[in-house]
């Protein structure tokens, strides 16, 4: 015989047990039936099961003959109508025709659910991070979302918004939070779920600005949700963390292979300063000079002379792996050489100090030509006069080297010149003296030297 109930969704159907009024064989008494539950169309929407000889509910697969006086019970997953088919069995026969236990399962108003993922994120300043939740209700298409900043700084947000997207149709409403006190009623926003599979997708934006001035601090809040009848979803704390700032780093100096010591000829040269910054992306790092070389003149990237403490932009075109390069002129000072050297250090916008770095330029000595002017004298025929040469080095005059110059007499005719240490002087011939050079020059007759 057929038996009918009612039940809501997730819940269990009271137990069924059997007896005369739905079992009969006028063959057999009603302890020697058997039933055989058959194939149904409700393994998707609930479950069959019987008490066991071990005490616990065990499933019941199709075609499964069980003592009449088993207890049964149906568990209800969704709504709708269903039919259980059974048969009774004596132990030779099976009834000729098949009863059914007619199950309508109706709707529980379930409160939404609410799922997010993940529940807490680490942010950088002006980069985009969000959390991708999910209401369900499988009651309600009206759904109430709450969301309330437990604790917040607003000073450091730049953005915060909850894009919500119910089909195709109808994609990526945006809810921007204001910055409400944490004492105030949550920010609250009302949204339809899908009519398909009753529910809700939206992300959650977030996008500090700057970071925290005390280091790495928490942002909380709470999520839920209620539908129309008022009834609460489970509750989400959402947590933000901003990273602490992390300090700028002096990469590297690249410079020219060769800069040879200038002379009244001034030679402009580039040297690339590099650093990075492992958090900051679309922000500058400020370059700053700190000290200036002594040999020499440095230009920034449009030909204007630095000075010291001045500070250059610094631009990180991208995240944490990419370095960036400030260009440098420099100019050495004439008939200087050695090692040059200024110091410089990067500067990130939240006043955070790279380690002080120094920019050594080694230029390279060269070998000046001495120079010499012309003499003019006179003394009369037969007699001699005393000569003084003059000649400079700027290599010696800023020290370069210590060896005494050589002068070389190209030609000497009409007369006879002795140094002063006592040697003649002969055509094409060389003297290795200190300056100023003292010639004794005696003149035969008159003539120009």
């Amino acid at each position: 015989y057929n038996i009918s109930t009612s039940l809501e969704e997730s819940f269990y159907s009271n137990i069924i047990t059997f007896n005369s009024s739905l079992l009969s064989d006028p063959d057999n008494t009603f302890s020697e039936l058997s039933v055989v539950w058959r194939s149904r169309t409700t393994d998707t929407a609930g479950t069959l099961e019987y008490f066991s000889s071990s005490s616990v509910w065990l499933a019941i697969p199709p075609n499964t003959i069980l003592p009449s006086d088993t207890k049964f019970r149906f568990y209800a997953k969704t709504a709708g109508t269903y039919a259980l088919q059974y048969d009774s069995y004596d132990g030779f026969l099976f009834s000729t025709t098949s009863a059914y236990l007619n199950i309508d399962i109706a709707h529980k108003n379930n409160p939404p659910v609410v799922d997010v993922t993940p529940t807490s994120l680490t942010t950088y300043p002006n980069t985009l991070e969000s959390f991708s939740a999910t209401i369900t209700d499988m009651y309600d298409t009206i759904t109430n979302i709450f969301f309330h900043p437990v604790s917040v700084d607003w000073n450091v947000i730049d953005v915060l918004r909850i894009n919500t997207s119910v089909d195709p149709r109808d994609y990526n409403t945006s809810h921007t939070v204001p910055p409400v006190d944490t004492a105030t009623t949550p920010f609250l926003f009302n949204v339809s779920l899908s009519q398909s599979d009753c529910t809700l997708k939206f992300d959650i934006i977030w996008i500090p600005d700057k970071y925290h001035p005390s280091g790495t601090p928490t942002h909380t809040f709470d999520l839920w949700a209620t539908d129309s009848r008022n009834q609460s979803s489970n509750l989400i704390r959402l947590s933000f963390t901003t990273s602490a700032n992390t300090l700028p780093s002096f990469v590297r100096t690249s410079l020219p292979a060769y800069i040879p010591e200038s002379n009244t000829n001034l030679v402009n040269y580039t040297i690339e300063i590099t650093g990075t910054d492992t958090i900051y992306q679309k922000d500058r790092l400020n370059l700053q000079i700190l000290s200036l070389p002594t040999m020499g003149n440095i230009f920034d990237s449009v030909g204007n002379t630095i000075l010291p403490g001045r500070t250059l932009p610094l631009l990180l075109s991208t995240h944490s792996t990419e370095n960036s390069t400030y260009p440098i002129t420099y100019q050495p000072s004439p008939y200087r050489n050695g090692n040059d050297s200024f110091t410089v250090r990067f500067i990130d916008p939240d006043g955070g100090f790279s380690t002080i770095a120094t920019v050594t330029i080694p230029i390279t000595s060269i070998n000046n030509p001495p120079t010499s002017s012309d003499i003019y004298t006179s003394v009369q025929e037969d007699h001699s006069t005393i000569i003084t040469f003059y000649a400079s080095d700027i290599d010696k005059a800023y020290d370069k080297i210590q060896q005494s110059l050589t002068i070389h007499f190209v030609s000497l005719s009409h007369g006879t010149a002795v140094l002063s240490n006592g040697t003649e002087i002969t055509q094409d011939s060389t003297a290795p003296i200190d300056i100023p050079l003292l010639v004794n020059y005696t003149a035969p007759y008159s003539a120009l030297i």
